[in-house]
């Protein structure tokens, strides 16, 4: 066995060990506030807990939220993406938007916490999550 072969072996077993632990260390490794992405006629913020499977009602509830705020014209949730784009002008002030992001994604986790197994609200397999169609 050559010394490259080695190291991509060892390289390799490494990398196995780590896939198990992501979904406990990806959340610590996340920023503290959701990215937020300027679109041509919008902007995108990251979702955390909304777009995944059993969240379609909390998903709606926060696109109606959304466009009852000033300046704001379309608002849809993308679950594949993980963000919910939100169609406004430049007058439309982003930390309101963005607030009531935070606000939809805080009511989601602790409903989840409440109800358990990752399901947060309808209970069913309605929404598919990220990746997904739905």
């Amino acid at each position: 066995m050559t010394a490259t072969t080695a190291a991509a072996r060892s390289v390799a077993q490494g990398l196995t060990s780590v896939t198990p632990a992501l979904p406990l260390i990806g959340p610590l490794l996340r920023p503290g506030t959701p990215g937020r992405w300027p679109t041509p006629g919008g902007v995108q913020i990251e979702l955390r807990r909304l777009g995944q499977p059993g969240t379609i009602p909390a998903s709606r509830e926060l696109e109606t939220a959304l466009r009852r705020l000033p300046g704001v014209t379309r608002a849809e949730v993308n679950g594949a993406l993980g963000c919910v784009y939100v169609g406004c002008g430049p007058e439309t002030d982003l930390e309101v938007v963005a607030g009531v992001v935070e606000a939809a994604e805080a009511l989601a986790e602790e409903r989840a916490g409440r109800e358990g197994a990752g399901v947060v609200l309808g209970g069913g397999g309605e929404n598919r999550g990220r990746g997904g169609r739905g």
